[in-house]
């Protein structure tokens, strides 16, 4: 998704070297406002997120951050919240959670990690100003409610993430949706689906991987798989579940290689490609029957879109 507006961010903390390295960091479509006290701090003001410091009083040991979070929250429950600090005590971070910050930086503050969680709440906010009647011809996402907002945030959180992600929930639920705004918030790059359950058994690596002219009756040509095909981009592989015993070891090792070999040759290609995979079935439930390998199942990616929040997206 292209950034075309101006997002502002809200920076509390009493050290003036975190306000200067943070403006020098920032994106110039990021609006900074400084807040180096207490009593600066603009609660009515709109702001699409902030940082913030969690000891602000000079030689005091109370963490104030919480309290200043709980009060930016009350005033914008759509705030994303950053909070800092070199005290990475688990009670302090727990009560900042519970404040309703969404992450907890340690400090120093690395500037690539900065970059990164701005790119999250870039992603969420764009996700969040989806007309679905505006453009009839882009990814729709239909539902406001709280499910469907937790689904938008779990998008958002994996923009610029390139682990395998795992989609799960039944049948009309969105999971292709979701798959395609993973996609679009990375803006221009190649987008493979393939429903799994279309391809026969013995065809499997032939479209996956290709192959070469002569590999088999019929190989009259050379043939691009569908992952070389979604080099540097997605490739969503639908019904996971569908996929035999026989086969689903031949995707693990692509995950966990990246390698390709064509049907019938015998060099390899290296390929780079996020691997999207959906299923309407519980894969840990077919683990435990023994219809799907745990290892597969391990290697498929973290969780983004599952049926106990499936309300969201049609």
């Amino acid at each position: 998704m292209a950034t075309t507006r101006v997002f502002s961010l809200l920076i509390v903390d009493d050290d003036p070297l975190i306000h200067q390295s943070l403006k020098l960091s920032l994106p110039n479509h990021w609006k900074v406002f400084s807040a180096p006290t207490l009593e600066a701090i603009q609660y009515e003001r709109f702001y699409h997120a902030a940082f913030v410091d969690m000891h602000l009083e000079p030689g005091s040991t109370k963490a104030v951050g919480p309290t200043v979070i709980e009060k930016l929250v009350k005033h914008n429950n759509q705030l994303e919240v950053v909070a800092m600090s070199g005290d990475l005590s688990r009670p302090l971070m727990e009560s900042c959670l519970k404040a309703g910050a969404q992450r907890f930086l340690a400090k120093p503050l690395m500037p690539e990690e900065i970059l990164l969680v701005l790119e999250k709440i870039e992603a969420l906010w764009d996700l969040r100003s989806v007309d679905p009647a505006a453009n009839r011809k882009s990814t729709r996402w239909v539902g406001t409610s709280q499910a469907s907002q937790k689904i938008k945030k779990r998008i958002a959180d994996l923009r610029g993430e390139t682990s395998p992600v795992l989609i799960e929930g039944e049948t009309g639920c969105g999971k292709e949706v979701v798959s395609r705004l993973l996609h679009e918030q990375e803006g221009e790059r190649p987008f493979i689906a393939v429903n799994v359950a279309s391809i026969p058994e013995n065809l499997f690596e032939s479209e996956m991987f290709g192959h070469i002219k002569g590999a088999f009756t019929g190989a009259d040509q050379n043939k691009v798989g569908l992952t070389e095909a979604a080099h540097g981009g997605d490739l969503f592989l639908d019904e996971i579940e569908a996929l035999p015993l026989t086969q689903q070891a031949k995707l693990l090792r692509f995950l966990e290689t990246g390698e390709v070999r064509k049907v019938g040759a015998k060099e390899t290609t290296q390929v780079k490609t996020r691997v999207i995979v959906a299923s309407n079935k519980p894969l840990e439930k077919m683990v435990a029957a023994g219809e799907f390998r745990e290892d597969l199942f391990v290697s498929s990616g973290i969780p983004a879109h599952s049926t106990d929040a499936a309300a969201g997206p049609s």
